[in-house]
């Protein structure tokens, strides 16, 4: 299958060293994500490979795609967004099973696979599927980077998959909340506690707690009068203690985060 040209309004311009350029020096790929945990050397080499693609909200992003029927075609790493990862069931329903958040590599999907669309606004480094995998079997850097991100995937949907076993709603809703401190965007608090922006759509939280969409606000709303959140806006919640959060949801993984 062929890989899709970019069109003009979503394409940035091809790298050519894009790991010195202005945008990926204040990347958040290159603060805190992977670009800025693999050697400088290979930074350089992914670099080299890369065009920046941008999608916005229900696309398949960038031309990645795991879809049955269609070959990988990209890899690349996600600068700017969320993307999640969508299987459908053998009944049809689709299901959101995964996420990929902002500084994470995206691996070549292989058939059968899920789909990888646009949660949200993305903005994407990509690098054509066989460029990525000359150059992970030549560096250790970037397989090891791989191997660490792996790893740290299969926690996060371990800690995610135990959240479907707690009762009842409110109770899984705020183990949703705890557990998203790792993964959305967390601005700690030095007294304690700290402010949630939950950047995803409403949709794709119902689908990863497995609860009907049209139930969370009012869930929302139990979870703020029982004094274990607070409702600043649409996205955005305080946490004022994630230890008594925990406690409702009968946790015993503690989600105590003090840096963002």
């Amino acid at each position: 299958m062929a890989d899709p040209e970019p069109s003009a309004s979503t394409a940035g311009p091809r790298s050519g060293g894009l790991a010195g350029h202005p945008p990926c020096a204040v990347c958040g790929a290159r603060v805190g994500g992977v670009c800025g945990k693999v050697p400088p050397a290979t930074l350089a080499s992914l670099a080299e490979c890369m065009v920046t693609v941008a999608a916005p909200p229900g696309e398949i992003a960038g031309g990645i795609s795991g879809a049955p029927e269609a070959r990988p075609v990209c890899a690349g790493v996600l600068a700017e967004g969320w993307l999640r990862r969508v299987r459908r069931g053998r009944d049809g329903r689709r299901r959101v099973v995964g996420l990929v958040t902002p500084g994470q590599l995206i691996e070549p999907l292989r058939a059968g696979g899920a789909e990888l669309e646009a949660a949200t606004e993305v903005r994407i480094c990509r690098v054509e599927t066989e460029a990525y995998e000359r150059l992970r079997a030549a560096d250790p850097g970037l397989r090891r980077a791989s191997l660490v991100q792996a790893q740290e995937e299969l926690e996060r949907v371990r800690r995610l998959a135990g959240l479907l076993a707690v009762e009842p709603p409110a109770a899984r809703l705020a183990a949703f909340l705890a557990a998203a401190t790792d993964f959305q965007p967390w601005t700690p608090r030095r007294e304690g506690g700290g402010v949630l922006v939950l950047a995803l759509p409403r949709a794709d939280v119902a689908d990863l707690v497995d609860l009907p969409a049209p139930t969370l606000d009012p869930l929302l709303e139990e979870l703020h009068d029982r004094g274990l959140i607070r409702i600043l806006g649409p996205e955005r919640f305080e946490l004022p203690d994630l230890a008594a959060l925990t406690d409702f949801a009968g946790l015993v993984e503690r989600y105590d985060r003090t840096t963002a």
